[in-house]
């Protein structure tokens, strides 16, 4: 596989950290709402952004710990969503 460019796996990294920060705060958003209703397109997102870490994991050289952290911390809020 050719190189990857910095400037990819930089806007891909930003791209993965902006999502989960969104879905992060949706996921706070319905635990603090009764009408808030976790949504299927938040699913998806949640989907792509998991898919998009394991790709930058696996082709560029940046360490993926925050993402990964910030992930975990975004799975626990899901998980009490889900089990609302």
């Amino acid at each position: 596989m050719a190189d990857i460019p910095y400037s990819v796996c930089s806007c891909l990294y930003t791209g993965i950290q902006k999502s989960i920060a969104f879905l992060t705060m949706q996921a706070s958003a319905v635990q603090a709402s009764k009408e808030c209703v976790w949504k299927r397109y938040d699913d998806q997102l949640y989907h792509e952004v998991k898919e998009a870490l394991q790709w930058h994991r696996q082709h560029c050289m940046a360490d993926t710990s925050h993402l990964e952290e910030a992930l975990r911390v975004f799975e626990n809020t899901y998980n009490q969503v889900h089990d609302k």
